[in-house]
């Protein structure tokens, strides 16, 4: 579940930001890996490609920290999250990879 402390007000306004980053709760449920927030965000039309101050949407996020948010990765793709970050093979596109169920190999 959500933790309140963090992110018990977000579902009030999903597109409120933080003023440091420029981060909306999806893209702080992508990074810190609570994949329980996303699709409730979502669903209440949390905009799944917001980019924060540094270019960065929630997927981008998830996959900086992709050993301890690989159920959010899942998550993301599975609702959509664009990969056009990921225009060449790369180190995230292996870290991407890596999550997938079953050995899925992801093509960019």
């Amino acid at each position: 579940m959500c933790h309140p402390k963090y992110y018990g007000n977000c579902f009030n306004n999903t597109t409120e930001r933080t003023k440091t980053n420029n981060r909306t709760a999806l893209h702080l449920a992508g990074r810190n890996g609570v994949p329980e927030c996303i699709e409730p965000l979502v669903d209440l039309h949390a905009d799944i490609e917001s980019k924060d101050s540094n270019n960065q949407t929630a997927l981008s996020l998830a996959v900086w920290r992709w050993e301890q948010n690989c159920d959010s990765i899942k998550k993301l793709l599975g609702l959509g999250a664009s990969t056009t970050f990921l225009v060449k093979p790369t180190e995230k596109a292996k870290n991407i990879t890596k999550c997938l169920a079953k050995g899925t190999v992801f093509y960019f």
